[in-house]
C-alpha cells in the first residue's frame, strides 16, 4: 500500500490486508516444503540406505549380532574367495553394518520363537 495512514480505520484495512497477505504466503512457503519433500524423497531414500551401509546399529542385542556378523563374514568370504582381495575386505563389512539395522528389529521376534518352540524349563536352563 503506498497511500499514507492517515486515520484508524485505513490503519485497520492495512492490518487486516497484511494478515491475509501472510496467511497466503504461509500457505505458499507449507506448499514449497512439501514440493521440496516430494522431490527430494529419493535422495533422503539413498542417503539413509548408504548410511545404514557405513554405520551399524549399535543395539543391545549384541550376541545376536555377533553370531550374524560372524555368520555374514563367513558366507561372504566363502562366495568372495576368488574374487578381488579387496571386495573380499569391503563387502562383508558393508553387508554386516546394513544387517545390523534388521538384525536389532529381528531379536525380539527369535526371542517370541525360541519362547513358543521351548518349553519354559527347558528356556531356564539355557539362560
Amino acid at each position: 500500500m503506498n497511500e499514507k495512514i492517515t486515520s484508524y480505520e485505513s490503519l485497520m484495512e492495512e492490518q487486516q490486508r497484511l494478515k491475509e497477505k501472510l496467511e497466503i504466503q504461509k500457505l505458499q512457503i507449507k506448499n514449497d516444503v512439501l514440493e521440496l519433500k516430494q522431490e527430494l524423497r529419493p535422495v533422503i531414500k539413498v542417503a539413509s540406505f548408504l548410511g545404514k551401509m557405513a554405520i551399524p546399529d549399535a543395539s543391545n542385542n549384541s550376541a545376536v549380532q555377533a553370531g550374524a556378523g560372524l555368520t555374514i563374514e563367513w558366507i561372504l568370504k566363502k562366495v568372495l574367495r576368488s574374487s578381488n582381495p579387496i571386495l573380499g575386505l569391503i563387502i562383508p563389512a558393508l553387508v554386516k553394518n546394513y544387517s545390523s539395522h534388521y538384525i536389532s528389529k529381528a531379536a525380539p521376534f527369535i526371542q517370541k520363537l525360541k519362547n513358543r518352540i521351548l518349553p519354559k524349563k527347558a528356556s531356564a536352563i539355557l539362560e
